[in-house]
């Protein structure tokens, strides 16, 4: 008999190279060899995420805890199954009880200070420390606003390196080195990942206008360099290769080619600082990223588009904090801020409450690029005949 950690591993060595089939088919070898073991029916769950069918998946992993099976990495899909079925506070509570597993969110930074328990914060002095890459970085400052609203003074810590672009968050009443924070009194303090559970927040109760703005300087310097004729566009199709999932929520540079050959009236522009060997090289796109010497100048670039298109990385959630027109191509079964049920849309994609100015483009089966991608091709068609990006009612960006 094959054993639980090898047949795991296996199934999710198939699920990391997108593919399901091979790892349903070894599934059920292993059940019709094995019987129906514990660590066939996890890895049955895994496949089932995957293909959608989360109701399906969140009853097996149920049936999985009640037969003793109890490890984090299945708390995890759980967490997520929940999330991607519109359970968003569960899903974060679960996610939360992680923490201690490294399975979410960063160390905890230096202080004496208690953990916020979601009491009131109203005349307390209240830290809120970031974590991850910059795009959770970005996303989860947000909740400084929320904080400040209920009446605390908010100190924000985060990496001295995003200074420059959070120096005009909302709410904040000044930024600190995530390192230095035992240096500052505070009353209580939270990690920003659970900001959103511990204020109670629904997906509909999210704030999606921008919140984030450039310097004059920046912005001066980067609508000089900016200056094609016709829609700006910027391009990112990969993230940070050091992230476990990178490979998933990547695009193949050269499935973007097509549309640099196809779409008329726009000039193209590189947003991408980390590609490795996924190069995307043709003469339409240019390069200006030896200009990006900090967050700042990444945000100035971003700001100076019409309109940006991304995977789900930081510059697509610079994109939506500054307000500007975003294009998320979206992998099935993402990360926690895409990956619940869609909102309202079009034909080219649904909205995001996370951003007002961001529409939401998923696969629409595991790894693979073909929808979103035919999604993107009709709204840039859309887009360059005159039509808008939202209705203007919605008070989202408009790119006409």
């Amino acid at each position: 008999m094959q054993q639980p950690t090898v047949a795991i591993g296996a199934v999710m060595q198939l699920i990391n190279m997108a593919d399901l089939d091979n790892a349903a088919d070894l599934i059920e070898r292993g059940r019709s060899r094995d019987g129906d073991q514990l660590h066939w029916r996890r890895c049955a769950m895994e496949v089932l995420a995957r293909q959608g069918r989360s109701k399906e998946a969140l009853a097996l992993a149920e049936s999985l805890v009640h037969g003793g099976m109890d490890d984090d990495a299945l708390w995890h899909t759980i967490a997520r199954l929940h999330i991607g079925l519109g359970h968003f506070q569960l899903g974060l509570k679960i996610l939360d009880a992680l923490r201690p597993a490294a399975l979410f969110g960063d160390p905890p930074i230096q202080t004496t200070a208690p953990l916020w328990d979601g009491q009131s914060p109203a005349g307390k002095t209240i830290g809120l420390a970031t974590e991850g890459g910059v795009g959770d970085v970005v996303c989860f400052a947000r909740f400084a606003a929320d904080l400040a609203a209920r009446g605390a003074q908010v100190v924000l810590a985060t990496y001295p390196e995003m200074f420059p672009l959070l120096r005009s968050i909302r709410g904040a009443s000044f930024l600190i080195d995530r390192s230095g924070a035992d240096r500052v009194l505070l009353d209580a303090w939270l990690p920003a990942l659970s900001a959103p559970h511990l204020l109670g927040l629904e997906p509909s109760q999210l704030a999606g206008a921008s919140y984030l703005s450039v310097d004059a300087r920046t912005q001066a310097k980067w609508r000089s360099l900016v200056d094609g004729p016709g829609l700006r566009v910027g391009l990112c199709w990969q993230g940070r290769k050091d992230f476990c999932e990178d490979h998933l929520r990547s695009l193949p540079a050269q499935l973007l080619a097509p549309l640099l050959d196809k779409i008329d009236g726009v000039s193209w522009y590189k947003v991408q600082l980390w590609e490795g060997d996924n190069r995307l090289v043709h003469p339409r796109l240019r390069d200006l990223t030896q200009h990006i010497g900090s967050v700042g100048d990444l945000a100035g670039h971003i700001d100076s588009l019409d309109l940006l298109i991304s995977v789900d990385s930081g510059p697509a959630h610079v994109a939506g904090a500054l307000g500007v027109p975003v294009c998320l191509l979206n992998r099935f079964f993402g990360w926690i801020t895409f990956s619940m049920p869609p909102m309202d849309g079009d034909a080219y994609g649904h909205r995001s409450p996370w951003y007002d100015s961001m529409k939401v483009m998923t696969q629409t089966y595991f790894g693979q690029w073909q929808e979103p991608l035919l999604q993107l091709e009709a709204q840039l068609h859309h887009l360059t005949a005159g039509g808008r990006f939202w209705p203007l009612e919605s008070g989202a960006a408009d790119v006409s």
